[in-house]
């Protein structure tokens, strides 16, 4: 669901924003607020005067998955726990694992050649990653994101490549 239900937060003083992108396979995004900041928004916010609506395709799946999130506690308990372990299992190799508490693992390089030598040498057993270079990252990273369609089998395996 996001940061904003970890806290009981006033809603009559709340401002919540999330994005319909990634997390629901959809594009455009939310602000749920009170009325009188609703018109001030829809009234002085550019990017809203200035856009065009959402195809109803998109909203359609925006509130399809949106209702979905509230099933998915368990899911998402079970991706968290496989992160942890990953990055815990990552951190023993000595490798440096940026964030915490979350299913992205940045795993930091000092350089970029020592990037791209993990990264084919991934990519050669089979393991897909995306390889992040400056200027797109303040240091070169391979990212990775642990899904629920990830076993623990999987991330077990991509320590043993990373081990060699």
């Amino acid at each position: 669901y996001g940061l904003s239900t970890d806290f009981e937060l006033d809603q009559s003083l709340s401002i919540v924003m999330g994005t319909f992108s990634k997390a629901l396979s959809s594009s455009g995004a939310y602000v749920a607020c009170n009325e009188l900041m609703k018109e001030y928004l829809v009234n002085n916010s550019k990017g809203l005067i200035y856009s065009t609506a959402l195809s109803s395709f998109c909203i359609g799946v925006a509130m399809h998955n949106w209702n979905l999130l509230k099933t998915l506690n368990e899911i998402r308990r079970r991706v968290i726990g496989l992160a942890d372990h990953f990055r815990k299992k990552i951190c023993e190799l000595g490798y440096q694992v940026n964030g915490a508490d979350t299913n992205i693992l940045p795993i930091v390089f000092n350089g970029v050649d020592a990037m791209l030598e993990t990264n084919v040498k991934l990519s050669r057993n089979g393991i897909i990653t995306s390889a992040i270079r400056p200027p797109t990252s303040p240091t070169p990273r391979i990212r990775f994101a642990i899904n629920a369609m990830h076993a623990e089998e999987d991330l077990n395996r991509v320590i043993e490549v990373l081990k060699q």
